[in-house]
């Protein structure tokens, strides 16, 4: 992996969507692309911050999504939207968490709004400065989420957002985060991703941990959290290897002390998570396989219909009759209409050579098809080119020219079932 006092009782309100919880954004559409970039400015200790994002020149903006979030002084406050300047353009946005009402007065809100049409981000260099929030007792600060297309083989996994507050010395659920999981489709290479993480309220040199794990392998990220974007917000990225097969990663931001990091023995961090996002490498086209006819008359049982248990077709069976299957007529097809399956994979069939042996090549191709193996071919598919060579619906295909394509198609392997 490359990394370039009291309790008190939960409140007997309902926690909103996104509350102690991140979720998948809910009220907009949104978009895919390559990659997400983040950039963000803390405002804790002033009334503007400027964030600078970098986006690059083969890439285009597809989606711009703003987050800010901060602590309040009551409950119904600052309400379900709430507004913010960026650039000197007014912004409203949805509460997407909050209120979390973890001790006495205190209480935690965040907001999201897509912000694509105003044009902030373009490729090149860009500054954003936001203004104009008012928590009433702290605002911690503004986030971008950008997302790009830049025709790389990339692809943007998910985004998650909210308000999940831990403070390792509360009740739960205010004493850690609920872990956020990005599931994908493995590969047969390993491939980078990148994980971008929003969140808030972390002091310098007070203890927390982010906990990655892929694969099963767990890594513990000890104080990286503190404000390194400004005053009580953090934006981090990270860049790992996934390895093949892998089809997942999980992260959890954690306000406990690990003890081996640089603050360990301090005061733990009390903090906000406000974000969580994945792009990954795409993976190469999955492995195709292709079983022969000797292949499926050897292990006959695979297609047979009487032990169902250990089937690999999902439908097609021995007593299957040929010329019912493919839509052809005996004349077409040189098979009579009374021979099943299991004959015509034998040969038995009449015509020339190249007619005999596309018949069985097009049985093994339709159980391959039928198989879920990742043949390069439906049965429909399969179903139509038979056709279109014997003569049954009008196109380029020939007999010899259909068995040559099969003929390579069923010699891609067999997968060890």
């Amino acid at each position: 992996m490359t990394l370039a006092g009291g309790l008190i009782a939960l409140s007997g309100a309902a926690l909103a969507d996104g509350t102690e919880s991140l979720g998948a954004p809910a009220g907009i559409n949104l978009a895919e692309g390559s990659d997400y970039l983040l950039a963000g400015a803390g405002l804790a200790d002033t009334g503007s911050g400027t964030a600078s994002l970098s986006v690059p020149a083969e890439a285009t903006v597809v989606q711009v999504l703003a987050y800010w979030d901060g602590l309040a002084l009551q409950n119904d406050l600052p309400g379900s939207t709430d507004t913010i300047f960026l650039n000197g353009v007014e912004v409203t946005g949805d509460r997407i968490g909050g209120p979390s009402a973890f001790i006495g007065q205190f209480h935690s809100f965040a907001y999201r709004a897509d912000v694509t049409g105003l044009g902030l981000i373009g490729a090149g260099e860009n500054l954003v400065t936001a203004t104009g929030l008012d928590f009433g007792y702290r605002n911690n600060g503004f986030g971008l989420i950008v997302i790009t297309d830049d025709g790389n083989a990339t692809e943007t996994v998910g985004l998650v957002d909210g308000s999940d507050f831990a403070f390792g010395d509360f009740a739960a659920p205010y004493d850690t985060t609920v872990e956020q999981t990005f599931s994908f489709e493995p590969s047969n290479q390993v491939r980078l991703a990148q994980l971008g993480l929003f969140v808030t309220g972390v002091d310098l040199d007070r203890p927390s941990v982010i906990e990655i794990t892929i694969g099963g392998n767990v890594t513990r990220l000890a104080d990286i959290l503190g404000s390194n974007a400004g005053a009580q917000w953090d934006v981090q990225e990270f860049t790992f290897d996934i390895d093949p097969g892998v089809t997942s990663l999980s992260v959890r931001v954690l306000s406990e002390d690990s003890g081996v990091g640089p603050a360990a023995g301090g005061d733990i961090a009390s903090l906000n998570w406000i974000a969580a996002s994945l792009s990954i490498e795409a993976g190469d086209d999955p492995v195709q396989y292709g079983c022969s006819p000797h292949e499926w008359i050897c292990n006959w049982w695979r297609w047979d219909p009487w032990c169902t248990g250990d089937n690999a077709t999902a439908s097609l069976v021995l007593t299957d009759r040929f010329n019912q299957v493919l839509g052809v007529t005996p004349w077409q097809s040189g098979v009579s209409n009374h021979k099943k399956l299991w004959h015509v994979i034998h040969g038995w069939s009449w015509g020339g050579w190249a007619r005999r042996a596309l018949n069985r090549h097009v049985v093994a191709a339709l159980l391959n098809a039928d198989a879920n193996i990742n043949y390069p071919y439906t049965v429909e598919e399969i179903r139509t080119l038979y056709q279109d060579a014997v003569g049954a619906i009008d196109g380029p295909q020939t007999i010899y020219g259909l068995l040559c394509t099969l003929h390579a198609a069923n010699h891609l392997g067999c997968p060890c079932w």
